[in-house]
């Protein structure tokens, strides 16, 4: 659906858009731009395939204009071009994902729809390692929290005053936008703001944190997503481990989550509730896709079809979605980019995996390492049964980006500390000769 835009409206854009370009040069200096342009990104993309909106067509623009603004001034403004291991996998993956479009029966469009992912992914990438410090990072994800906070008024709105809103088999689905994808959006979304609620050291984000977070929890169980849910429950127990030493605190958060899981329940539909619980593949349409998504694999194993995609929906091809991140890669990369996407998560997980449970050596005791290991974690984990992740559209894209990214800035943070405190260490050489 294409809209029409007249004169009037077209510089009312026009000017709200060099307005806003102004006022993210003049502060530049007190709010990272390119957190500014990451949660613009946060707040407008869920949106942005609304069938139910108008001007979804503006937000789509809106949308891809945000973030390969912030792509762009990360590389050319700011010089964000050296990379370590894990996001040098990341981005031979992406790189040989796109690569592989020429390759595919329709080369064109498929360079389109590629060329998103590797935008979007890269772009979480460059708001990680812009932040020089622990504590830019906590900037940054605040910066993030104001676009997050869009999405959720915007969803609670259309909840709470439109009667349809639950009106699809018990699914919320607000504005047109699929149930799973609003699912979705707010998982990740709920891990970002669960991090903040239970680790900012300032209390005023903490309480804005613990409002957003339970906004965010509603939207997931109402979406009846079970991607959605599980994507939310893999981030928030990665979060919530350290808590172990201070049980009470643990067990208090977890009776909240289970009465707000009773409260839900009584409003929620019981199609949803029973489709949350529901675990059979055959009643999931998993099992026609995975079985595609080999058939294709098996036609050309070692660098892939290039790009799968189907026709009936859009003219010049959409991607046909496998429902999987590992068996979409299979299907149109092959074994070479299947290698290069494992590695991604074998890099992530055993880097995490040391810097979390060796935190005080490796990072200080700082906290920002529960929220890479666990955003990382979620979204690898919701990697498995839904291809949503690497699409260009989606928050898990940029968010996994960010996580990825992390790990190179804390590798980076500890060796400095180290180098410090051994400097520190040494004596004087006016002592050591005497």
């Amino acid at each position: 659906m294409r809209t029409e835009i007249d004169m009037t409206t077209g510089l009312i854009i026009a000017c709200i858009a060099i307005a806003a370009h102004v006022l993210l040069v003049l502060f530049s200096k007190r709010v990272s731009p390119l957190a500014v342009l990451g949660a613009i990104y946060l707040g407008v993309a869920p949106f942005s395939t609304a069938g139910g909106l108008a001007f979804v067509e503006i937000l789509k623009y809106v949308r891809i204009y945000s973030v390969t603004l912030l792509f762009v001034l990360a590389i050319f403004m700011f010089r964000l071009v050296r990379f370590r291991s894990t996001v040098l996998f990341l981005l031979g993956y992406l790189l040989f994902s796109l690569l592989a479009t020429a390759w595919s029966d329709n080369p064109s469009q498929a360079f389109l729809f590629k060329t998103q992912p590797l935008i979007t992914i890269m772009a979480g990438v460059f708001l990680a390692i812009s932040a020089d410090s622990p504590d830019k990072v906590r900037h940054i994800i605040r910066i993030l929290l104001f676009g997050v906070l869009i999405y959720a008024i915007l969803i609670w709105i259309e909840l709470v005053a439109n009667p349809y809103a639950l009106g699809f088999k018990g699914r919320l689905t607000a504005f047109g936008i699929n149930a799973n994808r609003i699912g979705q959006s707010a998982a990740p979304c709920l891990i970002m703001t669960a991090f903040v609620a239970l680790y900012d050291q300032v209390k005023k984000w903490r309480m804005f944190a613990y409002v957003l977070s339970a906004m965010l929890l509603v939207i997931v169980i109402s979406s009846g997503s079970r991607g959605a849910v599980g994507e939310a429950l893999v981030g928030l127990l990665v979060l919530g481990i350290p808590l172990v030493r201070r049980p009470i605190f643990l067990c208090g958060v977890f009776i909240a989550i289970a009465m707000a899981g009773m409260v839900l329940e009584s409003f929620v539909i019981d199609q949803a509730a029973d489709r949350l619980t529901n675990t059979e593949l055959s009643q999931t349409n998993r099992l026609k896709p995975w079985s595609e998504a080999w058939d294709h694999f098996i036609d050309a194993p070692i660098y892939g079809q290039g790009w799968v995609f189907k026709t009936y929906k859009r003219a010049k091809g959409s991607r046909s979605n496998m429902h999987s991140i590992y068996l979409q890669a299979l299907a149109e990369t092959g074994l070479i980019g299947f290698f290069l996407l494992i590695n991604v998560g074998l890099f992530s997980g055993f880097r995490y995996l040391w810097m979390y449970f060796n935190n005080q050596r490796a990072t200080g005791g700082d906290t920002i390492v529960y929220f890479g290991a666990s955003i990382t974690a979620a979204v690898l984990a919701h990697g498995v049964i839904e291809y949503g992740t690497i699409t260009g559209t989606a928050i898990n894209a940029i968010l996994f980006g960010f996580g990825v990214g992390l790990i190179d800035c804390l590798r980076q943070w500890s060796a400095q500390r180290r180098q410090n405190s051994v400097a520190h260490m040494e004596p004087p050489h006016s002592l050591a000769f005497q």
